[in-house]
């Protein structure tokens, strides 16, 4: 079985942001940017752009994430960036993942359409430190990464 796509169409912002594709005029995912138009948000998988209400891409369009966020402000502005999604009525069926970030450093979580969120803490220095996901209350570190310098 050899699968290819026929077809690709793709639709990009003023700012070169990626707003939706669609392959094969059948799989549609539409993205949600935030931060300045800066980080995608949200990544909405079969929804085109015109079914997603105005005031919901304006709520995402204005979110902004804080430089510092414990763990558990980070899952709180998931489940935030969640609700604003529920406002979504449009009797199709969509899967969303959402994303978070610490601006500057990178993505602090990734929340699938599943439930499951894995998250990402770095170090001082900016670096990706640990992956990791919550079994429960309980922090389970999926991937560690430790920086060495050698001297010469």
């Amino acid at each position: 079985n050899t699968y290819y796509i026929k077809n690709a169409d793709m639709v990009w912002n003023t700012s070169g942001a990626l707003l939706t594709e669609t392959i094969n005029e059948v799989q549609t995912t539409t993205y949600l940017w935030g931060q300045n138009n800066t980080l995608p948000i949200v990544k909405i998988e079969g929804l085109k752009d015109n079914e997603i209400p105005d005031a919901i891409k304006t709520s995402i369009a204005n979110y902004s994430f804080p430089a510092q966020a414990t763990d558990a402000e980070v899952k709180a502005q998931a489940t935030s960036i969640r609700n604003i999604l529920a406002g979504i009525n449009t009797g199709k069926t969509y899967l969303a993942t959402v994303y978070t970030y610490k601006p500057n450093i990178g993505l602090t979580s990734v929340s699938h359409p599943n439930g499951a969120t894995t998250y990402y803490n770095y170090d001082s220095s900016g670096r990706l430190k640990e992956i990791f996901t919550y079994e429960g209350e309980r922090k389970e570190i999926l991937q560690s990464f430790s920086y060495n310098y050698r001297n010469y």
